[in-house]
């Protein structure tokens, strides 16, 4: 499970990203706004049942904030890491190939150019 400062942050930036103001985040959970803040930047612990009210407030699941998954792809986010990297060597990989391959292309030619030249 994610710590207390972690989730803060995730809520944070989900706000942000979905262009809700901590003022009508207040407003949505029934709270003032100064009760917010202290949510987002204060001492209030988040693993609780205000968890709940968040997420709904924002239109995600609860998990989001919790665990360190994305439920979207059913992966865990160090296998989502994973497999972007495997996905970028790959890329890499196709592309020194593909340049080989250009420079064995080029060196024919060059060599054909020189023996002309002779």
């Amino acid at each position: 499970m994610k710590d207390n400062g972690s989730i803060k942050v995730k809520i944070y930036e989900t706000r942000r990203r979905k262009g809700i103001s901590q003022e009508e985040m207040a407003n949505r959970l029934e709270m003032s706004l100064n009760s917010y803040r202290k949510i987002e930047r204060g001492p209030t612990l988040l693993v609780s049942r205000r968890i709940w009210e968040i997420a709904r407030a924002l239109d995600v699941a609860p998990e989001e904030f919790l665990l360190d998954d994305d439920f979207e792809s059913g992966m865990s986010l160090a296998d989502k890491e994973r497999n972007e990297y495997i996905s970028t060597i790959e890329s890499l990989r196709e592309e020194i190939d593909m340049l080989r391959q250009c420079i064995v292309i080029l060196n024919e030619k060059n060599s054909s150019y020189t023996k002309k030249a002779k």
